[in-house]
């Protein structure tokens, strides 16, 4: 109980998602259709991705337990898939020990939904919780153990196996992290990029496999009324002596933000450029939708791309050509070359948390208030 409560999971006193009978009714023949599944091997992986992404939107998302349930289950049939592909009798035999689990998790998912559906009391509840939680840790040490069996049992993989495991073993590793339907669009993608992969420098990076490859490029999801947009060079950061360094207060504006916005980074640089540079100013990763360079048109962001209703989204850039297709969308922040006293971004929080809490069209907002 101690680890559950040291990772600040176990909150009883939290409030807890409302499952109705009429929800309960909608969840629980999923979950049975999904353990019958799982349970006789069949369907294909595809199958099993879009009864997941139904199951995230059908249950609360702010109750991350049940949330980490379907990622787990997600990122690990996607592993043991290629078990079937290998001729060692042992992975095969591990393969149904993994399903096994994924079986014994999808039943205690069905099982807490009903009682927490039907009893209050806090120890009730907490036992639950703590249940679904070392399920969780168990399903996750699962995973990463088949990794290294599959890795070690499997000699000559091909790039696109390769290019599979390091993708899945990053969103495993992410996973706690990132919101779920980010998750399982990432797992699709990865799935269906695999083939393509035929080279083992220069894949696609993670941030990638969360976009769709044609427009509109974000997923089709959102939990946030606005969409914030944010350029990366000179706007939350600079190049200084062969490193990216965070233009003040990035750490509190990206924390600040995030709470309130889609937070989506579109930048006019590489993919590496930017996957370095937002490795060293979010810590917290709190900006999973990155568009990069080959999503501009001739270095223009057009934010009709994004698929978002364009009343919902703001754009912060230092170069307002960047979104001179909307520009009253645009913020333009001043340009930052490292000057260490800048306020730039602190100043214009008050302005950004009163439109997320405005409910106004952003370019009226804008033109109002700015």
């Amino acid at each position: 109980m101690q680890e559950a409560k040291t990772l600040g999971i176990l909150n009883i006193n939290s409030s807890l998602p409302s499952f109705s009978s009429e929800k309960i009714n909608e969840l629980l023949p999923i979950l049975t259709r999904l353990g019958t599944l799982i349970s006789s091997f069949s369907e294909s992986t595809a199958c099993f991705l879009d009864i997941y992404k139904r199951l995230c939107i059908l249950i609360d998302s702010d109750f991350s337990l049940f949330h980490e349930s379907i990622g787990f289950q997600a990122i690990a049939i996607l592993v043991v898939e290629e078990f079937s592909k290998a001729s060692s009798k042992a992975l095969k035999i591990r393969k149904a020990q993994i399903y096994n689990e994924i079986s014994q998790n999808v039943k205690l998912m069905g099982v807490s939904l009903v009682q927490l559906a039907h009893c209050r009391e806090s120890y009730q509840v907490g036992y639950l919780i703590e249940k679904l939680f070392r399920s969780n840790l168990k399903l996750g040490k699962c995973i990463k153990q088949a990794f290294q069996e599959f890795l070690s049992g499997y000699s000559g993989l091909s790039t696109s196996i390769i290019f599979k495991l390091i993708k899945l073993l990053e969103l495993l590793e992410n996973l706690i992290r990132t919101p779920l339907f980010l998750v399982l669009t990432a797992a699709q993608n990865i799935e269906t990029e695999a083939p393509n992969v035929v080279e083992l420098k220069n894949f696609p990076t993670l941030y990638s496999m969360y976009i769709n490859k044609v427009m509109p490029y974000l997923p089709a999801y959102t939990s946030k009324s606005y969409t914030l947009v944010l350029d990366l060079d000179e706007t939350l950061g600079c190049l200084w002596k062969n490193s990216f360094r965070a233009r003040p207060g990035v750490e509190r504006f990206l924390t600040e933000v995030s709470e309130r916005f889609e937070v989506v980074l579109f930048t006019a640089s590489s993919a590496g450029h930017a996957d370095a540079a937002l490795r060293a100013i979010d810590s917290g990763s709190r900006i999973n939708l990155r568009l990069y360079r080959e999503q501009t048109q001739n270095y223009i962001k057009d934010l009709r791309t994004l698929g978002r209703d364009l009343s919902r989204v703001c754009i912060v850039d230092n170069n307002p050509y960047s979104f001179s297709k909307q520009p009253q969308n645009g913020i333009q922040i001043a340009t930052w070359k490292g000057d260490p006293d800048d306020q730039a971004l602190i100043s214009l929080l008050p302005f950004l948390i009163n439109l997320a809490n405005s409910n106004q069209d952003v370019r009226h907002y804008i033109a109002s208030n700015l």
